[in-house]
């Protein structure tokens, strides 16, 4: 992994920043695409909404998705934590900093992945269908199984399971290589983050602007750029093949239903990882043994670096 270019600070925002790119101003919604809430309908969603809401999104690969984020994620923020500690004065030159970076990501993958196969995906599961149940209404739950039971609903679900497998293998590669590209035509590049900005991650982390405020990354614009390049192929062909339903997906998305489904999803990703914290922290301490190492490594570099300047 490169870590010369750090994308910033917080546990919690480490996952949203990587597919997290602006609204596009004046977005079309067309109405006749989109199921809107009856006013008929009252009280929570039942718990058979809820659970035919988990199958509909598949939960299995819903939550092995967001539990191999959180270790990407976790292994990520330790490193670069670890990285401050080790190059505070930013003494080393890139190439010898990546160097050691994946020395200690090679210390640390094993003990995070060891760590967080403790958690029960049917735990994880349970949890999403209850998250449906507290936070969906009656009406949003019916018009949102009335949506995707649909022959475009159900093209709305194989669309954004692609788009989202597309960005995951984006950002895996991103992990593995230096962030560099070669600039694309501006057109092109908007295309292309108008997709991305279409991803789950992306509507979660607009979801969580709303309930708390919460101001993009700074690093957002720059990785969006990066995995508009990095996905280009895969997004131009996720484009090709759905180009007669993308307006309507949007207006979708941007409906009072489908927005009351992606605060639920931020909050059940949320609470995952206020779920996954202890464990990683456990993680961290266990790596104790290896520090001592990893001090003595960064020193000898510095030194055999001040002797050859």
């Amino acid at each position: 992994m490169s870590f010369s270019q750090p994308f910033g600070q917080g546990a919690r925002r480490v996952l949203f920043v990587l597919c997290c790119v602006a609204l596009p101003a004046g977005a079309a919604i067309d109405a006749s695409t989109t199921t809107s809430s009856t006013q008929t309908v009252t009280g929570n969603a039942t718990h058979a909404e809820a659970l035919q809401l988990a199958k509909l999104h598949d939960i299995d690969r819903l939550s092995l998705r967001r539990l191999n984020e959180a270790r990407e994620a976790a292994i990520s923020l330790l490193v670069r934590q670890n990285l401050q500690v080790l190059d505070a004065d930013d003494r080393l030159p890139p190439a010898r900093l990546n160097v050691l970076a994946k020395r200690i990501e090679a210390d640390i993958r094993p003990v995070v992945t060891r760590a967080l196969a403790q958690v029960n995906q049917q735990d994880m599961a349970a949890a999403l269908i209850d998250t449906y149940s507290r936070s969906l209404s009656r009406a949003d739950a019916d018009a949102l199984l009335g949506y995707y039971r649909s022959p475009t609903g159900r093209q709305y679900l194989a669309f954004s399971q692609q788009l989202d497998a597309a960005l995951g293998s984006g950002m895996l590669a991103l992990g593995a290589q230096s962030f560099s590209f070669a600039r694309t035509d501006s057109e092109l590049l908007t295309r292309r983050r108008a997709l991305i900005d279409m991803s789950s991650l992306a509507r979660q982390m607009r979801a969580a602007q709303v309930n708390g405020g919460q101001r993009p990354p700074a690093a957002a614009g720059l990785v969006g750029d990066l995995l508009a390049n990095q996905c280009g192929k895969s997004l131009d062909a996720i484009t090709a093949r759905y180009a007669r339903q993308l307006k309507g997906f949007a207006a979708f998305q941007q409906s009072a239903a489908a927005r009351a489904e992606d605060r639920v999803l931020w909050q059940w990703s949320t609470a995952m990882t206020t779920r996954f914290s202890p464990i990683v922290t456990q993680a961290n301490r266990e790596l104790d043994d290896k520090r001592p190492l990893w001090h003595k490594l960064a020193h000898d570099m510095a030194a055999s670096g001040a002797q050859a300047d």
